[in-house]
């Protein structure tokens, strides 16, 4: 889990979605930083599958974001991103960062485009 720092929760992961929904964090987000975090725990790159749960707003260096999710990809990891929902069920993320990784980390799941209009 992440904001602006980044916490391993490893050893708490008895209940994914227990461990998602009853963590809270201060807030920001450094998703650079969480990515970064994640490339030290790759070992076999063409094994591993990296899910991102964000609303890809980066508050860290966007530039250096998009060149390490370049990078993982390029090794071979396979990256999924689950992007953010308001509190009405909408898609609440960038979408000036969508377009980007797209292109940077195919196949990156995002949400498609006609659930941009909802």
């Amino acid at each position: 889990m992440f904001d602006t720092a980044v916490v391993d929760l490893t050893e708490e992961l008895t209940d994914p979605v227990d461990l998602l929904f009853g963590t809270q964090l201060g807030g920001g987000t450094d998703i650079n930083r969480a990515l970064a975090y994640c490339q030290t725990l790759v070992q076999n790159p063409q094994d591993t599958i990296l899910i991102l749960i964000s609303d890809l707003y980066e508050g860290g260096n966007r530039e250096e974001m998009l060149q390490r999710v370049a990078a993982l990809s390029t090794s071979g990891v396979q990256m999924n991103a689950l992007l953010a929902l308001s509190d009405k069920g909408a898609l609440a993320f960038d979408i000036t960062s969508r377009p980007r990784l797209r292109i940077l980390a195919s196949p990156l799941s995002l949400a498609p485009r006609t659930a941009l209009r909802t």
